[in-house]
């Protein structure tokens, strides 16, 4: 009988352990906004622009990754993306969830040029 009051107190223990660590609230990182991408600035990006030109009118990427594009249509390519938080999506309300703007790169490397963007503000 006394082993069946620990293990219920224990099962207690462990459940309340695991509900709150399902309510705790996840870490979030913080961007500044980034104001640069305006009608202006958006009318001059065009393909083909090199990184420089196109830091040069946006700034410095948040993050730089490289992912793979077209595979779909079977023919596959790695390009490098560029991304940029702009300000913080008032669609969520329980999580900080940023708009991003992405600028996708190809070939990655030094002759690599501006083949595509995706744009959410």
């Amino acid at each position: 009988m006394r082993v069946n009051q620990y293990l219920v107190l224990i099962l207690i223990a462990i459940g309340f352990t695991v509900f709150q660590q399902g309510c705790t609230t996840p870490y979030t990182y913080s961007y500044p906004g980034n104001t640069a991408f305006t009608i202006d600035s958006m009318d001059r990006l065009h393909t083909g622009m090199s990184p420089d030109e196109v830091r040069a009118i946006f700034g410095s990427p948040h993050k730089i990754y490289d992912a793979s594009f077209g595979k779909n249509v079977g023919e596959p390519w790695i390009g490098r993306v560029w991304l940029y938080f702009t300000q913080v999506d008032p669609k969520f309300i329980y999580v900080k969830r940023y708009k991003k703007n992405l600028l996708v790169f190809y070939p990655p490397g030094e002759q690599m040029i501006l083949n595509h963007w995706i744009i959410e503000e």
